[in-house]
């Protein structure tokens, strides 16, 4: 199957299902005001230009050099050090501290953590931002190498032979696209949120059935169709991934058996919604014997192997996998922290995760292939006050886009976190209930967002005086 996920044109660009085509009307209607830059005045956050002091960051720089603009630093982290320094030695001079990166990509072992150790001021806020035009990419996957021939297309490699072992990882990239776990039936990339399906058997449920208990309601199996039968070594390897009953939420749930002359699959756990009704959709994956197409993976934890039919020849650096959860960090009490104009990619979580923060903006930023596992969003905001989503480009997250949360339900004072002038489009292939931008809370803003082809709502929740 092609590893490209979403429908192309006669020119090879990406095109919308009719569904899709309907919400991004809607949401140009309704929810997104403009798909035009708002403008607004510059936030004393982000007036790097007027920067007091800056640091340097490049792919061919030394943590040991002294983070100028001809000697640059390599990490992250050693331009936080000097940060850190300049606080201990008083306070940071009026206009505050700007760290310059440089163009190429920057491999993370582990996410890049903003404390309150970290902050800026009001009047000296400290921005990490893409140095002019330069496009510095922050990725949270490893390359894996050494595929030899197993049969067919399918090539494996060994991790733990590449210093991988015990990595656990819900995705695999080749040439920077997100490709298939292995499943039955197969990925329909001309219908990405509605193909690809089995369906539960038994009779045709009576129109508002769903909406009824019933007596032989069962929550952790179901039975399959006949010409769904499959065959597999082991199944409980396997996972479904299910629409139950009312089929505008879906569940990922492991298998705990196959009872091949009852034609039933037997969950690891029961589904929300107190039940799994006739003709609800479905698909399994996780399992060795469905791979079986151009663009599938799977990996064996037992034996450590990697599984990868390539959908065109392998070259250097071009097979990943994430092993990061996030990317970038901001903890609680940090404050008046920017990060501009990254690319970020490859992490199982939320790219960026601001929790408990105050005024502190993720502006500008592409954010690409994250947020894998089932739940989170690409940027989640949540506790604190006054931080925002500003001019960013999100897509390929298997879950949501922005997640907004905060102020104070019972006193009324509000969060007052926003997200503006974002560009949010084809995510939610892992998270049916997927949402653009998901709020909650008090007093959350949000604007002049264009959002379009995603697995549910453009934007979800509420709250007071949001």
């Amino acid at each position: 199957m092609p590893s490209n996920k979403f429908a192309l044109n006669k020119t090879g660009k990406r095109i919308m299902s009719l569904k899709s085509l309907s919400l991004c009307m809607l949401s140009s209607a309704v929810i997104v005001a403009a798909a035009c830059k708002q403008i607004q005045p510059e936030r004393r956050s982000d007036r790097s230009s007027h920067a007091a002091r800056s640091f340097y960051i490049a792919p061919d720089g030394s943590d040991a050099a002294d983070g100028s603009k001809r000697k640059p630093l390599a990490t992250l982290e050693a331009a936080q050090n000097k940060i850190r320094a300049l606080k201990k030695a008083g306070p940071l001079p009026d206009g505050g501290v700007v760290v310059f990166v440089r163009g190429g990509t920057y491999s993370l072992a582990h996410a890049f953590c903003l404390t309150a150790e970290d902050s800026g001021t009001s009047n000296a806020p400290v921005v990490y931002r893409a140095y002019r035009d330069e496009k510095p990419i922050l990725t949270g996957t490893r390359v894996v190498s050494g595929f030899v021939r197993h049969r067919g297309g399918i090539l494996k490699a060994d991790l733990a032979a590449q210093g991988l072992k015990g990595v656990t990882f819900h995705q695999l990239y080749f040439n920077r696209r997100c490709q298939t776990l292995a499943r039955y039936p197969n990925f329909d990339p001309a219908n990405p949120y509605g193909g690809g399906y089995a369906y539960v058997d038994g009779p045709l449920p009576k129109p508002g059935g769903m909406y009824r208990d019933e007596t032989n309601d069962c929550a952790n199996a179901f039975p399959y169709r006949e010409e769904n039968a499959r065959t597999w070594a082991h199944p409980e390897s396997g996972e479904v991934n299910l629409f139950p009953r009312y089929n505008w939420m879906n569940a990922v749930i492991p298998i705990a058996s196959v009872d091949r002359e009852k034609r039933l699959i037997t969950l690891a756990h029961g589904v929300g919604y107190k039940a799994v009704r006739p003709y609800d959709r479905y698909f399994v994956r996780n399992l060795f014997e469905e791979l079986d197409s151009p663009g599938e993976w799977y990996f064996d934890k037992a034996s450590q192997t990697l599984y990868f039919w390539p959908p065109e020849p392998i070259q250097d650096g071009s097979v990943r996998v994430p092993v990061t959860e996030n990317l970038v960090r901001i903890e609680p009490k940090a404050a008046w922290i920017t990060l501009r104009g990254f690319t970020l990619e490859g992490c199982d979580g939320a790219a960026v995760s601001v929790t408990g923060a105050d005024d502190c903006v993720i502006a500008g930023n592409t954010l690409r292939n994250v947020a894998r596992r089932f739940g989170p969003a690409a940027i989640e905001i949540q506790g604190g006050h006054r931080c925002g989503a500003v001019g960013n480009d999100i897509s390929e997250a298997e879950n949501g886009g922005i997640r907004l949360a905060g102020g104070d339900t019972k006193t009324l004072v509000p969060g007052g976190h926003y997200a503006d002038n974002n560009y949010i489009h084809h995510i939610g292939l892992e998270n049916g209930h997927s949402c653009g931008i998901w709020m909650s809370g008090v007093g959350q803003r949000i604007s002049h967002n264009l959002i379009h082809d995603i697995s549910r709502c453009g934007i979800f929740g509420g709250g007071t005086d949001c």
